[in-house]
């Protein structure tokens, strides 16, 4: 366990990065168009749309992290959390 706490405070992964801004962006993009998918495809059922366009933009975030842990050795908890600012930036801006 000690090795491991290690690990994760030699890496270089700052708060604010072009890396974080693209996490942001993406996710806001993602929570947004995938609503606006999903209220046309299920017939504008915007509950259902909101959960599902949340749900995937999580999902695909989260997915993208276990990706880098396999093929880059690197999960990132910061970039998780942009990943959520951009998620409620996309609801709260652009759709509730």
């Amino acid at each position: 366990m000690p090795e491991m706490l290690a690990a994760l405070r030699q890496t270089n992964d700052p708060w604010f990065s072009e890396d974080k801004f693209y996490h942001l962006t993406a996710s806001a993009a993602l929570t947004t168009l995938s609503y606006h998918l999903y209220t046309h495809y299920d017939n504008d059922n915007e509950t259902r749309a909101k959960i599902y366009s949340l749900s995937t933009t999580a999902t695909i975030g989260i997915c993208k992290e276990i990706y880098d842990k396999k093929k880059k050795n690197h999960f990132s908890w910061k970039d998780l959390f942009w990943d959520g600012v951009g998620l409620a930036l996309g609801y709260f801006l652009f759709i509730d």
